[in-house]
C-alpha cells in the first residue's frame, strides 16, 4: 500500500518528554502513561500514575479510553508483540492471520478482535508524530479490512456482539482522525468504509444486541457513532434512530431506580457510570436527545459510586470486581463527576475537597445492598473507620456472584473479611468457586451453591450508637435463611444467622480472612494476626452445642480458602468453616477488630422462650453489650441495645 507523505497531525508538538523515545530497536524509551483502557481489569492504578491525556475527542467518539494509549506497548506492537492481560505479552509474527488466540482467553480475543489494541499506536502518532506508529496501525488496519472483506462468520472472535460494538468505535474513530490529519490512503479509507458499514449491519440486527447488561450500552453507542460520521450511508437514518432508543431503553433497564448498575458489581458501577457520564457529554454536543436521560443518569450513579467506597479508597470485592483504587481512576471519566456529589468529590480526590460519605446504614431498595458505617473519625484516623457491605439484592447477570446475604468487612485500615474476588470469566473449577456461594461470607447448605435469583432486605436502622440490617433468602431449596448484621461501634460486629427446614442439612458459615493472615486458637476463638504478628480479628461463636469448626488453606477437594486480587491470579489464603448438621441452625458470631481483638473477645446467646426474641451478650475487655433481637425477619423486628450485661 502506498503511503502519503508523512506529516505531523495537526495537534500541536508533541511534550517535551515525549520527542524520545525507544524501541528494542534502540530509542531512548520513556514510560509516560498507563495502559488505559476504561475495561475490566486495566483500571486498576496506582494514585500516583499519570493518565495520559486522550486525542481530542470530537464527534468520532463518546470514550476518552479510545484516545488515550501507551508508548509502552506501542513499541511492543512494533516489534510484534501484543499485550496480554495476566500473560507475557504474545508475539504474533506477521502478516497476521486474524485467526490468533495464543492463550486461549476470551478476554484476549475481545480485546485483540476489537482493534482495541490499536489504539496505542493511534495515540502515539498523535502525541509524538512519529511516522513508525502510524506505519504499524495502517498495516494492521490494512491487514484487517483486507480479511474482513471476505472472512467467514467467527462468534468467538469478529463477531462477538461486544467485540463487533468496540470494533466499530475503534474503527470510526480512527478514520475521521486519521482523514482529518491527511494520513488516511484513499484505498484503506475505502475498504474501511465498507467494513464500517458491515458493522453498522450487524449492530443494527436486533439479534446482537444484549440489553441484559453493560455490552448493551456500547452495542448501542458504536451504531450511533457509525450513523452519525457516515451519513452517506443509506440505514444511517434509520441506524440513528434505532441506536437512540436502544440508549434510551438501556438506562431504563440497567440502572435502578435508585442510581445503582443491575449487575451487582461495584467495578461495573463504575464502568457503566464512566460510559453513561461520557455518553452524556457527547450528546450535549452531538445528539441533545439523549443528554438530559444521561446527565440525570449520571448524578444518580455518583451517589452510589461514593457511598460503596471503602475508607482506604478501594471498590469491595462484590460480584465481578478486582482490586480498583477508586482515586486512581482516570480523571479524564471521573474527574467531571466530582462536581455532581461532594461525597464523590471527596473519595476521588482522598479528601482534597467534598465531604466523606455520612456514617449510618443506608438500603440501596432495588438493588438489595446495605452499606453500613460507623461514625466519621478525625483525619488522621480515617482509614480505621468501620465498613460493611451486606447484600441482600438480586442476582442477575453473569457479573453478580451467588453470594446472597454475604458481608465483607473493612475496619482498622484494611479489608479483614472480603469476598474472594475475581479470577476467570472462563468456565471451568474456578469459575465455579469464585462465582459460587463457598468463595464469600455467607452460609452454604450441603455444599451445594445457592440458586440465582433474589434474597429480600428487610428491617434495618439505627439504635444509640449502633446501626443494624436485616435480610432473608430462600435461594437454597426448601431452607430459609434469615441473616442480622449489628454493628456496634468500630471494631465490633455481632452476625445473627438463623436457617430452617423440614429436613436435615449441613450448614456452613464461611468467613474468608485478610491475605497474610496467621491463626491461633483461644479456647474456642479464632484469633487472626497480620503480616507482624499483631492481633487483627477475632472470631467468636455464642453456641458451640453440635458446632463444629474448620480452616482452610488453598483446599482442592472441594475447592476452598483461595482470593484473587488481579484477574488470573490466585492465592491461597485462610478461610473459616462453622458447621452443624440439622433440620434447623443457627450461628450467632462476633467480629472484633483492632483494639478489641486482643480482648479475648466472646459473646453468648439464649432464646427467651415465649416472647419471639432472642438474647445476645457481648463482652471485649471494658466493653460490653446486651441486645434483644426481637421477631427476626419477621413484620415489626426490632433490636433493642443496652450498654453492660444485663440479665445475663
Amino acid at each position: 500500500m502506498r503511503l502519503l507523505p508523512q506529516r505531523r497531525p495537526p495537534l500541536g508538538p508533541p511534550p517535551r518528554e515525549h520527542q524520545e523515545r525507544e524501541t528494542s530497536k534502540g530509542r531512548a524509551r520513556i514510560v509516560a502513561s498507563v495502559a488505559s483502557f476504561a475495561l475490566p481489569f486495566l483500571l486498576r492504578v496506582p494514585a500516583e500514575a499519570a493518565w495520559p491525556t486522550p486525542l481530542p475527542l470530537g464527534r468520532e467518539s463518546m470514550y476518552a479510553d479510545l484516545n488515550q494509549g501507551n508508548l509502552v506497548l506501542a513499541d511492543q506492537m512494533l516489534d510484534d508483540y501484543w499485550p496480554a492481560r495476566g500473560h507475557p505479552p504474545a508475539y504474533l509474527p506477521r502478516p497476521l492471520t486474524w485467526t490468533e488466540d495464543p492463550y486461549n482467553d476470551s478476554f484476549w480475543r475481545f480485546m485483540f478482535y476489537s482493534l482495541r489494541y490499536t489504539s496505542n499506536l493511534l495515540w502515539a502518532f498523535g502525541t509524538t508524530g512519529q511516522p513508525e506508529d502510524l506505519d504499524r496501525l495502517l498495516e494492521i488496519l490494512g491487514s484487517y479490512a483486507a480479511y474482513d472483506g471476505t472472512r467467514p462468520f467467527n462468534g468467538k472472535t469478529f463477531d462477538n456482539k461486544h467485540t463487533a460494538a468496540y470494533r466499530a468505535m475503534v474503527l470510526v474513530n480512527t478514520y475521521r482522525k486519521l482523514e482529518a490529519w491527511g494520513m488516511l490512503p484513499y484505498d484503506l479509507a475505502r475498504d474501511l468504509s465498507s467494513s464500517i458499514a458491515r458493522l453498522g449491519t450487524f449492530l443494527a440486527d436486533p439479534r446482537n444486541y444484549e440489553p441484559e447488561f453493560n455490552h448493551g450500552f456500547n452495542e448501542a453507542a458504536g451504531l450511533l457513532l457509525i450513523a452519525t460520521n457516515f451519513p452517506e450511508l443509506d440505514l444511517s437514518s434509520a441506524w440513528r434512530r434505532t441506536a437512540i432508543d436502544r440508549l434510551l431503553d438501556m438506562l431504563a433497564t440497567n440502572v435502578d431506580a435508585d442510581g445503582v448498575d443491575i449487575e451487582n458489581s461495584p467495578f461495573y458501577h463504575y464502568y457503566v457510570m464512566g460510559m453513561a457520564s461520557q455518553i452524556a457529554a457527547w450528546a450535549a454536543e452531538h445528539e441533545p436527545e439523549l443528554a438530559p436521560a444521561y446527565t440525570d443518569a449520571r448524578r444518580r450513579m455518583t451517589h452510589h459510586a461514593a457511598t460503596i467506597v471503602q475508607p482506604d479508597g478501594r471498590l469491595p470485592m462484590l460480584g465481578a470486581t478486582a482490586t480498583t483504587y477508586v482515586p486512581g481512576q482516570d480523571p479524564a471519566v471521573y474527574g467531571p463527576l466530582t462536581a455532581l456529589d461532594t461525597h464523590f468529590a471527596w473519595v476521588f480526590t482522598r479528601g482534597e475537597v467534598g465531604q466523606p460519605p455520612p456514617p449510618g446504614v443506608e438500603l440501596f431498595p432495588v438493588s438489595g445492598l446495605f452499606l453500613m458505617r460507623t461514625d466519621t473519625p478525625p483525619p488522621d484516623e480515617l482509614l480505621n473507620q468501620t465498613f460493611i457491605t451486606f447484600d441482600s439484592g438480586v442476582y442477575r447477570t453473569d457479573h453478580s456472584d451467588l453470594d446472597a446475604l454475604g458481608l465483607t468487612y473493612y475496619s482498622d485500615g484494611r479489608l479483614l473479611l472480603r469476598d474472594s474476588g475475581l479470577f476467570t470469566y472462563d468456565r471451568g473449577v474456578d469459575r465455579e468457586y469464585f462465582h459460587g456461594t463457598r468463595a464469600h461470607n455467607t452460609v452454604v447448605v450441603d455444599g451445594l451453591d445457592q440458586a440465582p435469583g433474589a434474597a429480600v432486605s428487610g428491617a434495618h436502622g439505627r439504635v444509640g450508637d449502633a446501626y443494624w440490617a436485616t435480610g432473608w433468602s430462600d435461594l437454597v431449596e426448601g431452607v430459609n435463611h434469615v441473616r442480622t448484621v449489628i454493628l456496634l461501634e468500630p471494631g465490633l460486629v455481632v452476625v445473627y444467622d438463623r436457617l430452617t427446614s423440614s429436613a436435615p442439612h449441613r450448614y456452613v458459615q464461611t468467613w474468608h480472612l485478610f491475605p497474610g493472615a496467621s491463626l491461633q486458637s483461644r479456647g474456642l476463638n479464632i484469633l487472626a494476626r497480620n503480616e507482624n504478628g499483631i492481633p487483627a480479628l477475632a472470631i467468636s461463636e455464642a453456641d458451640w452445642s453440635t458446632l463444629s469448626r474448620a480452616a482452610i488453606y488453598g483446599g482442592s477437594s472441594p475447592m476452598q480458602g483461595w482470593y484473587s486480587g488481579a484477574y488470573g491470579s490466585k492465592s491461597r489464603n485462610w478461610a473459616l468453616e462453622y458447621s452443624r448438621f440439622a433440620p434447623s441452625a443457627r450461628f450467632v458470631t462476633l467480629i472484633a477488630s483492632g483494639a478489641h481483638a486482643t480482648t479475648d473477645p466472646w459473646i453468648q446467646q439464649a432464646w427467651i422462650s415465649g416472647q419471639n426474641r432472642r438474647r445476645i451478650w457481648v463482652s471485649a475487655g471494658p466493653t460490653s453489650y446486651t441486645l434483644t433481637v426481637i421477631a427476626q425477619g419477621e413484620p415489626g423486628e426490632e433490636l433493642v441495645v443496652q450498654k453492660g450485661l444485663v440479665g445475663r
